[in-house]
């Protein structure tokens, strides 16, 4: 089957691809020390809401940085 080529938006309307990430989260796995990162869209609440969307998601990881995205 041919896919043709269709407008995104149609899918999924809330997408709002103009929206780029605020913060890059650098974090080290606790048990395995195993390093990484992540982006974080705050959607204008600001860096506080960072910490505890993260450890929520990942509390067998801790977070090394916080960088502002540009």
């Amino acid at each position: 089957m041919h896919l043709k080529e269709k407008n995104i938006s149609n899918y999924n309307p809330n997408v709002d691809d103009s929206i780029k990430p605020d913060f890059k989260v650098l974090w080290r796995n606790k048990s395995s020390n195993e390093t990484g990162h992540c982006t974080f869209f705050t959607y204008d609440y600001g860096m506080e809401i960072i910490e505890a969307v993260f450890t929520t998601i990942h509390p067998d990881r801790e977070i090394l940085q916080i960088r502002v995205i540009s």
